[in-house]
């Protein structure tokens, strides 16, 4: 019988303009093939940028 290791601690933390193109990686497979979104087009890193400056820094 084996043991779990104990689990590592999680940081959250606000998203910064330099994780715009995680994020955009990680919001694409849910537009383009999932039914979770409105847009028909996953957006780039430009754009989550643009979106994430117009938040005024409240981005989740």
């Amino acid at each position: 019988m084996s043991v779990d290791p104990a689990p590592r601690p999680i940081a959250v933390r606000p998203a910064t303009p330099a994780d715009a193109a995680a994020i955009a990686e990680i919001y694409r497979p849910y537009v383009e093939g999932g039914t979770v979104s409105f847009e028909l087009t996953a957006p780039d890193t430009a754009t989550i940028g643009t979106r994430m400056a117009a938040s005024g820094g409240l981005y989740p």
